[in-house]
């Protein structure tokens, strides 16, 4: 099978029904191998078929929620959550590929994914990867975060009832980045 995403390309082998999935590296991914997962001290994660696996040491940065129509897209849901970090940080089992979008400022953003079942993994403005948006979805136990912060609250869904105490913008801050760093540092 042929993706094609901007100037990328990437060729990934199809495995017959039945058979195992084949390892992918993509091209542009620098390969990242797990050497502590499963420890009390990582926080663990990766896609729904477990092609790829991830790995971090905790505590997480806070996390935020967007309600902007491209996140509820790629959430399949009313909104989508994410961790703000450095992609350093992550040691990874497998080559996620990506696609890239245009964000509101008008800046590449480029969207890492497993190439077996889709799972969104991360976001990113660059490749490779530097700073990157986790998605919360892709962890292993999400059960303790609570976003800290809402954007694009103009398009939430219907329904939707958020708490008042915590930090919200119609759209999001002109420098959503310095945002992102200053998350839970006002509660």
């Amino acid at each position: 099978m042929l993706l094609r995403s901007g100037l990328w390309q990437f060729s990934i082998p199809v495995p017959r029904t039945g058979s195992a999935i084949p390892p992918f590296h993509c091209p542009m991914c620098p390969s990242k191998r797990l050497s502590r997962i499963g420890m009390d001290d990582m926080i663990a994660g990766g896609c729904q078929c477990g092609a790829i696996r991830y790995s971090l040491a905790g505590p997480l940065p806070p996390a935020y929620a967007c309600h902007c129509g491209e996140c509820k897209k790629q959430s399949a849901s009313a909104f989508s959550m994410s961790i703000p970090l450095d992609y350093d940080q992550l040691q990874v089992e497998g080559t996620p590929i990506s696609f890239t979008t245009t964000a509101f400022s008008g800046r590449a953003k480029h969207n890492f994914f497993c190439a077996n079942c889709g799972t969104r993994l991360w976001h990113s403005g660059s490749i490779p990867p530097d700073s990157i948006t986790l998605k919360v979805g892709s962890l292993d136990d999400s059960s303790g975060i609570a976003p800290q912060g809402h954007l694009w609250v103009s398009k939430k869904q219907a329904g939707i009832k958020l708490d008042q105490a915590i930090e919200q913008f119609d759209t999001q801050p002109d420098d959503v980045t310095e945002w992102r760093g200053n998350l839970g540092q006002n509660s």
